[in-house]
Formats: C-alpha cells, structure tokens, sequence
C-alpha cells in the first residue's frame, strides 16, 4: 500500500490500522497495576532488555523522524529507565505495555506496537477477550458520559456520567491510559480524545489498555455513576467481548457507506468519516464525482465538508476532493521525502516484514543529502498545486476539523487553510506541523516477547520543520464540545458552520 503516486503528500495514512503506547515515567505503575490474571507467557528482563535493544538498533537505522520530537539520547534514557524499573520475571500482558511505552516515547504517530499487526496469538490472549465494559462514552471537559449501554440491567446507563471503574476514579484510569498512546509529538488533548469509546470497528485504544490495567473482577465491574442531576449511583455490570458489545449495540448491519450528502435549505453536509476505503466495496471515486455533481445541479451555495473522526487512509479521497474545490490553483503544503538509510540491514531484513520487498532497498529511489540522510526521489514528483478545475465547486466551504485528523485529513486541513479555500471550524487537528511518516512501513516482530512494532520508512517534512510549532492545524474558529452538548445530542460545531454569514 506505498503510495508514490502524484498526490503523495497524503500519505501516513492509517495502513493497516492503528494504535498504543506508555511513557517511561509511567512504567513503573503501569506495571504494577497490571490487572491480575494467569500470564499469558513468562519472559524476563533480560528478554526484554534483549527486544528493545534489537528495536532501538532499527529505529536508529530506519526511522526517519526519531529525533522529531525528542532527542536520541533522551529515548534512550527513558528506555533505559524501562529496563531498570521492569520486574524480573512478565508476563505478556506486561510485556506488551512495556514495548508500547516505549515506542510511545519517541513521539511519532505511525511507531506504536499496532493492535492490528500482532501475532495471532497476543491478539486473541491480550485483545480479543470478554473483559471489556458494557459501555460506549465520549469524553469532554475530563468527564465521561455513557453514550451507549449493552449491559441489559436494572439500571439503564446512557445519559449518565462515568466516574469510577472498580473504584479507581475514571479520570486516574484515563490519565495511566493517556501515555499509553501513539501520536505525533507531545499532544495531551489529542491522546485523551482518542479515548474515546465508539465500539465501532476492531479495536479501540481504551478497549485495549483499560483491561491490562484494571480489568473485571470475576467477570464483573463495579461502576460508580453520576446522574444528570448530580446524584451518585452504583451499579454492577458483566464484562463482554467487543464483538458481543457491537452486536447488542448495533444490531444493523456496518456495511452503510462512510460518506453521506445531506442538503439543509441552501447548504449541504458532506461527511466523509473515512478514507481506508479498503474497508468498503463502493466504487469511492465515482461517489464523490456525483456527490458534486448534485451540488452544482441543486445550486448549493455552502458546502460543510466534516471529517472530524477521519484519521486517515488512501491518497486518492483527499486529492480528487481537493480537485473539486480548486477553483483556482491550491497549493499543497511543501514538504521533503526523507530516508534514513538506503537499504535496509541484512539481519533487520530477517525479522522485519513488509508488504513490498522494495521496501528493503532504495539505493535507486534516493540520493545522499550530505548529513546521513537521504532524499527520496519517487517516480511521479509531488505537485505544488492541485491545478484549477473548470469544473470545481464555486460556493463557499467550511471544514469540520478535529483531533482524529492525522496523516491525510491533516494534510487535507492544512491545504485548504493555506490556500483561504475554506473556513476551518472545529477543534486543532491531530498530525505534527513538523511533519509526518509512513509512506512505506516494516513491521518487525521482537524475537523474544513475540510483540510487534511498526517502522515508518518515509518522513514527509517541511522546510525548517525544527522551527515549527508541536501541534496540529488550528480552526479559523474554535467550537468546544461540552458534557452538555453530548447530553442534549448538540453539535455545536456543525450549529456554528451552518449559521456561518456569506
């Protein structure tokens, strides 16, 4: 799934899927409040010692982006700190944590110990069990409200707000979660809103780490509530598999497409909730063609395109999307390839997989820049503008942003605020304005514990990125979403977008 094609700049997408991470500062605690249970498999420190170093060695080589964030020598401290704080004797579940921890600190969001990428046997130990919670919930102001319920007690619990899980506040539980995080730089508020909890799709971050570290007890919870008017109340709930949590939750079918048109008097919603279009047997492209060809025949004259929960995928969306606003040329955020090596080691090649062998070598494809590094030459030359289209939408836009928008939907954001195409209403952006990775990944599974990492190749980073600022794209206007909004089913943001004067 390398894209080099002409509209590379969209690239980092979601590859195979996504997700984890836990700080060194809090390995020590993460590891001991792993929740109890038979290990899975018994490894020692050494073991460990033995897997990060082998990690460490192909960061080194291979990442273009490791010291993006953070120093060489700061990851390496931390991950020595790991190693000193770990017990002697764990078993996977913490193996798992501590791998995670540690790719977490170097900052980058495509290095992570990807759910969807371990053995068979980590997915189905560590993953895969009934010991998730009942519930669904999003998150605002640091609160939790229950926004679905598959427990079938006395006590319905939609509507109220979480407060503690087996007596651990939910907020002390979020915050040993947060650093468990994947993500690009140092991004508290786009690791927390990634905790939040659809049910929708395979894994979820929250779903993953809240039973490594405080699971059920006998295959229950203790839930401590609050209701909307302030009264606590408790209540025990059984512990269930997502798969069962989806099939009480959501009783249709998730084959609906994950793009709608919806017309409001002279405005429509374009929501596009996805670009990993390998999810989905519709011809995409043909969609949005006509999507705007029904724009311009009912005379719409506001177009609100809303990718807020959009983390990325293929290239193509973005860029034929793009197409169709470019009224006139609309430059794309410059943007150098980087490599750190050529070709990839002999005896990381062993235990390092891809999709694509060329991915082992590059010597053809780059050239030296002079400090170690080297320039990825690929064959189509990104564009430094979408060319105008005779075509193009007219009427005037506003995009929709949120902390989900990474990879594509960064770039996407950040092309059409550059270019004044569109007026950006939301919350900031996921993704790092000094650049991201992906492009072409390995996937290396650590001979030891048997836990896998993924290791971007491509570093897609903009001139003086050391310069910039760690953080996202910013809304031309910030719309908060607040415990009551979610309460009262109010989307404040699409609210502001639709009243937004010509």
């Amino acid at each position: 799934m390398h894209h080099s094609g002409k509209f590379a700049a969209f690239v980092g997408l979601a590859f195979i899927s996504a997700l984890p991470a836990l700080s060194s500062s809090s390995a020590q605690s993460a590891v001991s409040d792993v929740a109890q249970g038979d290990p899975v498999q018994a490894f020692s420190k050494a073991d460990l010692a033995s897997d990060l170093a082998l990690a460490f060695d192909a960061y080194t080589k291979l990442h273009p982006g490791l010291e993006r964030h953070r120093s060489r020598d700061d990851i390496r401290s931390a991950w020595d700190d790991l190693i000193e704080d770990a017990p002697e004797t764990l078993d996977q579940k913490t193996a798992f944590l501590l791998i995670s921890d540690a790719a977490a600190d170097i900052r980058d969001g495509h290095t992570y110990a990807n759910f969807y990428n371990q053995p068979k046997d980590v997915r189905e130990a560590l993953f895969d069990g009934a010991d998730k919670l009942p519930i669904t919930f999003l998150i605002a102001d640091d609160q939790v409200l229950i926004t679905g319920d598959a427990s079938q007690g006395a006590t319905p619990l939609t509507g109220l707000q979480l407060v503690a899980v087996n007596g651990e506040p939910i907020s002390t539980l979020l915050d040993r979660i947060d650093p468990l995080q994947k993500g690009d730089g140092d991004r508290p508020s786009v690791r927390r809103h990634d905790l939040n909890l659809s049910g929708l799709g395979r894994y979820e971050p929250f779903d993953i780490f809240q039973p490594l570290l405080n699971g059920p007890i006998e295959g229950l919870y203790e839930l401590d509530l609050l209701t909307a008017s302030g009264e606590p109340l408790s209540t025990t709930v059984a512990a269930m598999s997502r798969t069962d949590r989806a099939a009480a939750l959501f009783p249709e079918s998730q084959s609906d497409l994950p793009w709608t048109l919806e017309q409001r008097g002279d405005a429509a919603i374009l929501t596009l909730s996805s670009f990993a279009m390998w999810n989905y047997d519709f011809n995409w492209s043909e969609w949005l063609s006509d999507a705007f060809d029904t724009l311009k025949e009912e005379g719409v004259s506001h177009l609100v395109i809303d990718i807020r929960g959009n983390g990325g995928g293929l290239s193509g969306p973005p860029a034929q999307l793009l197409s169709s606003l470019a009224v006139v040329d609309l430059p794309l955020p410059k943007q150098t390839e980087i490599l750190a090596m050529q070709t990839v080691p002999e005896d990381l090649q062993g235990v390092a997989g891809t999709w694509d062998k060329s991915f082992y070598d590059w010597t053809n494809r780059s050239s030296p820049m002079g400090d170690g590094r080297f320039l990825h030459e690929p064959e189509d030359a990104m564009p430094e503008a979408i060319p105008a289209n005779p075509g193009a939408y007219t009427g005037r836009v506003t995009l929709l942003i949120g902390p989900s928008n990474s990879s594509a939907t960064f770039t996407l954001a950040k092309a059409l605020k550059n270019a004044g195409r569109a007026v950006l209403v939301g919350q900031e952006t996921g993704g790092s304005s000094r650049g991201i990775t992906g492009g072409a990944m390995l996937f290396m599974t650590l001979p030891a514990t048997g836990i896998e990492v993924d290791i971007p190749l491509i570093g897609y980073f903009p001139e003086d990125w050391d310069l910039a600022p760690d953080g996202g794209v910013t809304p031309d206007i910030e719309v908060v979403h607040t415990i009551e909004d979610i309460r009262a089913d109010r989307d404040p943001a699409l609210e502001t977008a639709l009243s937004l004067p010509d």
